[in-house]
């Protein structure tokens, strides 16, 4: 018994082997019987054709259907009558890897059969939805026109070809298709698109769908890219760090915004192309996206912190801030002043890059290292270098500057920021003062509240601001309007001090600051103004100006992301001297070479309800000292929102003039002791505010008048005109000595 069994088992095989496959489709059977060497019907392992029914029994058995690998049963340019309608019996053709089976009627492909394809062409057949989950080897597919509705594919497949043009498909997605190169797409009801992984695709082709957004930013190879006649289209995202020269965006006329990378010769191109092919009247073409280069990034990140204790930087040592990064390539630098947080973070391409922190006043500090090299990807992304900031010696410096929080609108309320910036190497006490008019404007509130408030007049005293560190003081307002009495006039310059005394300063140019702000009716909420005016004198050649730039959303949903970029004149303005101050919300400032600056606000999530919707950013910036009276420098900024087209500010324009001396000279005023050594008095307290000139007429200082009397300490030997502002305004003589 035993024996008769084992002779069974071994008969087994060869009588399951030499089964009869059942074909029922006639069509389907009748072309495989007749595969012959002469019509490459099948071929086997080698790609020689070969006949199917070797022992011409008119069937076909499972060891003959084992030595098919390829098999063309396509019926192009037959009758109807001679198509396939079922492949039935073709998951017997266990070795099979490429079928082409076009042109016929066939509904659906068995997934049995698919285990070892390589290469399936089955255009032309009413397939309405093909499953390719059991294709793991797939390299090639053309489902051409086969009246497609779901298409799903195998995650991870070595697919590098796939045409699914002229079907019914509403959305494709594939995962960790690394080796899909070409894809073609078009003539679809596409609404969605994901190639996930797809990081070797070059050739994408998606005409005629129904697209709406698209984002090609994952596919860093793609050349050629035809998204022509999809009416819908709206926003195309192509920061992949790839320069697709093979661009095509005919009869797309919804077309707003196309994100590319920040080649310059890439957005010409593209600019070019939607304005000659497009039909789009209104198409923005920008980098804002995303803030990080496209295609493959890596991560530059660290800290920089202030080693008060002369003992190496710590991790509980404080931040310090501001600086800008300088990031060297290629002999080309670029600068990233990040946020207030004293931490950076910059996103990169591939290269070799030097950097190193560039600080306002590097005399007063020694940083270590000095600076770093990276090279990506040699280095492991992120990469992390931290800055350790020295002070060498005592070096007090104390900045104050004025920032208009609202516009000068007569007869409404409008707010004040008092900002005194400690740039120096030691903690700083001592008291600052703001002057404002008085006849023409009330303070409502001021907070903190102001340890002395006289008429026209607001004084603080600080203590102990540390280096790198700020305090602000926020006053409000109420202007007058042109029914009070005096009114206020559109059109007029208010003028507002601030002033910082109480300690000897080592660089005390920036200890008053001036601002001049012009009255208006009503102004473009999304604007930029020179807070020194219209005008300056001589003496402010080669010294900081400061702008105000102002944004509000006015859409109707919330900004993600807003990026003020300003192109700055190189010839009137110093490029490297830029130094970002305050911002309504956290930011990153980025200078470029081709002479231009970029505030990033990303995710800043800016409401569009009025109470909430606005923003600004303030920065200085120095003129060259090349300028002469009657020189005239212009500004203008372009504020994105998203992916709209930017609005574009007013242009603010300044001209280097003298100012006039005031006359007449009024010998009636006392001021005593004249000549002085320091401390100037007056006999009348009408004033506040006391600007000095010379005989040139450049204004040399702006000094705050205190219980009648004026610090002129600063001030070398010499003759000067003194103005005198308040109440009335007055102007005299006087000689400070030595």
């Amino acid at each position: 018994m035993k024996r008769a069994f084992l002779a069974f088992l071994t008969l087994l095989p060869v009588v399951v082997w030499a089964q009869t496959l059942v074909i029922p489709d006639v069509n389907f059977r009748s072309k495989l019987l007749q595969a012959s060497p002469q019509n490459n019907i099948a071929k086997n392992q080698n790609g020689v054709a070969i006949t199917i029914d070797t022992n011409h029994n008119g069937a076909i058995e499972g060891s003959e259907a084992a030595a098919v690998y390829q098999l063309d049963i396509n019926n192009t340019n037959s009758p109807m009558a001679f198509k396939i309608l079922s492949l039935e019996g073709l998951e017997s053709f266990s070795q099979l890897r490429v079928l082409y089976c076009q042109d016929n009627a066939i509904t659906a492909i068995p997934e049995a059969s698919m285990s070892l394809l390589t290469q399936l062409g089955c255009r032309n057949n009413p397939l309405e939805n093909l499953s390719l989950a059991s294709a793991q080897q797939l390299q090639w597919l053309d489902c051409r026109n086969t009246a497609l509705q779901s298409l799903t594919l195998a995650p991870n497949i070595p697919l590098i070809f796939l045409d699914a043009s002229y079907n019914q498909l509403t959305e494709v997605s594939g995962f960790g298709l690394g080796a899909l190169s070409l894809v073609n797409l078009r003539n679809n009801p596409l609404t969605s698109l994901s190639l996930n992984g797809a990081t070797s695709l070059s050739h994408l082709t998606l005409s005629h769908t129904f697209l709406t957004n698209l984002d090609v930013s994952t596919h860093r190879n793609l050349v050629f890219l035809d998204v022509s006649d999809n009416l819908l289209l709206a926003q195309v995202n192509l920061k992949n760090g790839s320069f697709e020269s093979g661009l095509h965006v005919n009869n797309t006329p919804q077309l707003h915004y196309i994100c590319t990378d920040e080649s310059a010769l890439e957005r010409a191109s593209v600019l070019y192309q939607v304005a000659l092919n497009s039909g789009s009247t209104n198409c923005e073409v920008n980098t804002y996206c995303t803030f990080v280069p496209g295609g493959v990034s890596y991560a530059l990140k660290g800290m920089l912190r202030l080693d008060t204790q002369n003992d190496g930087c710590q991790p509980t040592d404080a931040p310090f801030t501001p600086y800008k990064m300088a990031i060297t390539a290629s002999g080309i630098t670029q600068w990233i002043q990040p946020s207030a947080t004293g931490s950076y973070s910059i996103g990169l391409e591939a290269g070799s890059y030097s950097y190193a922190p560039v600080l306002e006043n590097p005399t007063y500090f020694s940083v270590s290292p000095t600076s770093a090299q990276v090279h990506f990807p040699a280095n492991v992304s992120p990469f992390t270098t931290d800055f350790c900031v020295t002070p060498n010696g005592d070096h007090p410096d104390i900045e104050v500057f004025i920032t208009p929080l609202d516009e000068a609108f007569a007869g409404y309320s409008s707010r004040y920021k008092i900002t005194c910036k400690n740039k120096g190497t030691t903690a700083v006490s001592g008291m600052v003062v703001w002057n404002y008019n008085a006849d023409v404007s009330q303070v409502i509130s001021s907070f903190p509240v102001a340890n002395t408030e006289v008429n026209g007049q607001l004084q603080w005293s600080f203590d102990a601001i540390a280096p790198g560190t700020s305090l602000s003081y926020t006053v409000t307002l109420a202007l007058h309007s042109p029914l009070d009495n005096p009114p206020l006039l559109s059109g007029e310059v208010l003028e507002f001090t601030a002033h910082v005394s109480g300690f000897t300063d080592v660089a005390p140019l920036d200890n008053t600051f001036t601002l001049k702000q012009t009255v208006v009716n009503s102004m473009d909420p999304n604007n930029k103004i020179c807070l020194e005016g219209t005008s300056i004198t001589p003496d402010k050649v080669g010294d900081y100006i400061h702008y105000l730039i102002r944004f509000e959303n006015l859409g109707t949903a919330n900004a993600r992301h807003v990026v003020i970029h300003d192109v700055i004149d190189a010839s009137k303005l110093n490029m490297s001297s830029i130094v970002a101050l305050d911002a309504s919300h956290p930011y990153e400032m980025r200078v470029y070479p081709n002479q231009t600056v970029d505030f990033i606000f990303e995710n800043i999530n800016l409401p569009f309800e009025d109470a909430s919707n606005d923003g600004y950013v303030l920065f200085k910036i120095k003129t060259q000292p090349t300028l002469t009276l009657g020189d005239v420098f212009s500004n203008t900024a372009a504020i994105y929102f998203d992916y709209n087209a930017p609005i574009i500010t007013n242009t603010y324009t300044t001209t280097v003039q003298a100012l006039s001396l005031p006359t007449p000279l009024q010998p009636s005023l006392t001021l005593y002791p004249n000549p002085t050594k320091g401390l100037l008095y007056l006999n009348d307290d009408q004033f506040a505010t006391a600007r000095v000139f010379d005989f040139a007429g450049r204004q040399l200082a702006v000094l705050p008048v205190v219980n009648r009397a004026i610090d002129t300490t600063a001030l070398v030997q010499g003759t000067y005109i003194l103005r005198l502002e308040g109440e009335t305004t007055a102007t005299v003589r006087f000689c400070k000595i030595d």
